[in-house]
């Protein structure tokens, strides 16, 4: 290409970067629509759910044993750190408590795609791979 080229059809290699640009998100949305876009987006988030419970049981242990310190050592403790505690262990178990409802509400969410968009055939090896489970 040289420059006399690209002065007269300027046009057209303008709509040729444009129409590159619409292939390149069409092709992107059409992976992502697509059976296995769909699987991969919901295992994804399967997994960050999975991630935010093991951290929120860790948590809630935590507090745990901090609340059984302090409720140990008994009256050299003053009452206000005593229920900071304890309102620390509530939250945290109530923390742990939603995110395996989220966690179960996702592996089914998975486990309906498996089972929706995938042959029957299929269903089987997918859910032992995935979900670690059998029908």
């Amino acid at each position: 290409m040289t420059v006399d080229f690209l002065q007269q059809n300027w046009a057209l290699v303008a709509a040729s970067v444009i129409g590159l640009a619409i292939a390149l998100f069409l092709s992107f949305r059409g992976l992502q629509d697509s059976r296995r876009g769909r699987l991969g987006a919901a295992l994804q988030h399967m997994r960050e759910r999975e991630r935010a419970l093991a951290k929120a049981a860790s948590a809630a242990d935590a507090a745990a044993a901090r609340f059984a310190t302090i409720s140990a050592k008994g009256d050299s403790v003053p009452p206000n750190r005593v229920l900071a505690a304890k309102d620390a262990l509530i939250d945290a178990q109530e923390t742990e408590r939603l995110l395996k409802d989220q966690v179960l509400v996702v592996r089914n969410n998975v486990r309906t795609i498996i089972l929706e968009e995938y042959p029957p055939k299929r269903h089987e090896a997918l859910l032992r791979k995935w979900l670690r489970e059998s029908r």
